[in-house]
């Protein structure tokens, strides 16, 4: 009797589909349930390991005899793959990579290959039969090698999929959980420079988009920039304290054009190609918006800064500021997976320096290996640009603990988008030496900021915008890392002394409420 024959003669006959396909699954499901368990409770990483690779070839180990004993080898042949499969699909699911939003499209696919599971023996039945015997091998080999295949590369193609899913959530920052203009907000400003004086119980948010369009203005007048009664944040803005030297030249856009609708229009087609359409320039006017002769200065900045493995979003609020805001991080009651998964998140979090639990600098490494986000729980300075500089100085001068170990870490999640105009600037006639400016107004100063902080990574997307019009043409033990006190948040570029954005956080008025946790 051939080995592709069956064993038991009436086989196909007494089992039905539904009976075969349970079985199948049955037999893979529960050694990978129990070694599953085992492995996430076992304290040693090699038997972990171990455990991990074993409950991939064990429970095909079992299938694959059981079947051959019931059935025969060419239907186990064609019902190998999808078998799995399925197996590899629970093993997803017994993640927590992808986040709960993926649970219901995973489920899908688990049901969907519960059913291929009968239907594949099923066709294997029907062809077989009409199969030359040198097919039936060769079916079987090439079943057998693509199964292995799919078991050692299986893991590492899971983990570039993850990766790319994450980067691409982070990328995407979606509809703010907070979108509204800083004058519908009490206790927080957006200001235009990091010279400003810090104020208890008030949020403060720098991003270097203003600046970098003020340096625009003075490039095209020529000179730095005043005006008749003029604000000092002119002076503050002239002293041109952050330029594009200080930036990834991926990250912003710069120009300075006539407002007409041509020069618009290509301006908008420039921002969407330059950032890959993750841009919407919502700045940019319509050419009537603005007087006639004027001149637009225009920069924008987008920073997406994923986390090779995203932490855990807490079950529990966070008291800050006497309010319960959403958190993110490494704590007790989450669940991070594995503990390769586990060992790889507690990576990412680089202690700077460590004074205390309300004194300390962290790094939360991602995959922009050229940029930073720094948070620092601390006691403020006078102002935000000598608070930053201390931070900063800090992590120059402390020797970095690569081996040091914490306990728990909990971030606010922060999700806004705010726009603020500057009356300040708008209205006032520049005092420049160049005729074709002097004594011409600023008739629009204005500024967004989109930042999104949570457990898959920083997004930063910012435009400002400034109008002039002219007379013509012209273009210890093991510390907590709780940030539930006031905070700084720093973006900045790695081969650059000065951030980009900052971001203070005195109140939780611009941080996620506990319960609206952003999808």
């Amino acid at each position: 009797m051939s080995s592709f024959e069956s064993k038991e003669t009436d086989t196909n006959a007494r089992l039905k589909l539904a009976a075969r396909t349970l079985f199948c699954f049955a037999v893979t499901g529960l050694p990978l349930v129990i070694l599953k368990g085992v492995a996430n409770h076992l304290e040693k990483e090699d038997a972990g390991g171990l455990l991990v690779r074993l409950f991939f070839i064990l429970p095909l180990t079992v299938t694959c005899l059981r079947m051959f004993q019931l059935i025969s080898l060419r239907h186990l042949a064609l019902s190998l793959i999808p078998s799995a499969l399925s197996f590899g699909v629970i093993h997803v699911m017994g993640r927590n990579d992808l986040g709960v939003d993926a649970v219901m499209p995973i489920a899908t696919i688990v049901a969907a290959l519960f059913v291929m599971g009968g239907p594949g023996i099923a066709v294997g039945g029907h062809l077989a039969p009409r199969a030359k015997s040198s097919m039936r091998h060769r079916i079987l080999y090439l079943t057998v090698i693509a199964a292995l295949y799919g078991l050692i590369i299986g893991p590492w193609l899971y983990r570039y999929a993850v990766a790319g899913i994450t980067s691409a959530r982070a990328g995407i920052a979606g509809i703010a959980q907070l979108n509204a203009n800083i004058t519908d907000l009490k206790r927080t400003v957006i200001v235009p420079t990091l010279d400003t004086p810090l104020s208890a119980g008030t949020n403060m948010i720098w991003c270097g988009t203003m600046q970098l369009a003020w340096n625009e203005l003075c490039a095209l007048v020529g000179e730095d920039v005043h005006m008749e009664n003029e604000d000092p944040i002119v002076g503050q803005l002239s002293k041109r304290d952050v330029s594009a030297k200080n930036l990834d030249e991926n990250t912003y856009l710069l120009a300075a054009l006539p407002a007409d609708s041509s020069s618009l229009s290509a301006l908008r087609k420039r921002v969407s190609t330059k950032f890959s359409g993750a841009v919407s320039p919502e700045l940019i006017p319509a050419a009537d918006t603005l007087p006639r002769n004027s001149i637009m200065l225009y920069a924008a900045l987008f920073v997406n800064m994923p986390f090779d493995w995203a932490f855990d979003r807490l079950k529990h609020p966070l008291k800050f500021g006497g309010g319960d805001v959403a958190a993110f991080g490494i704590d007790g009651d989450g669940d991070l997976g594995d503990r390769r998964r586990v060992r790889s998140v507690r990576s990412q979090v680089k202690v700077i320096d460590f004074n205390g639990n309300d004194d300390f600098v962290i790094e939360l490494k991602t995959k922009k290996s050229n940029h930073q986000l720094i948070l620092s729980k601390l006691r403020p300075e006078l102002t935000l640009e000598s608070t930053v500089r201390s931070v900063l100085t800090r992590m120059t001068v402390t020797q970095p603990e690569s081996s040091f170990w914490f306990n728990r870490l909990i971030v606010p999640v922060a999700d806004y988008d705010l726009a603020h105009c500057y009356p300040e600037l708008v209205g006032r006639p520049l005092c420049v030496k160049t005729p074709l400016f002097d004594k011409m107004p600023i008739v629009a100063a204005n500024q967004n900021i989109r930042f999104k902080l949570d457990e898959r990574g920083a997004v930063l997307k910012s435009e400002a915008l400034i109008g002039v019009k002219t007379a013509s043409k012209s273009p210890k033990g093991p510390p907590d890392l709780i940030f539930d006190k006031p905070f700084l948040v720093l973006l900045k570029c790695t081969t650059s002394d000065k951030p980009y954005f900052a971001m203070w956080v005195d109140n939780p008025e611009i941080l996620v409420k506990f319960g609206k946790d952003a999808k």
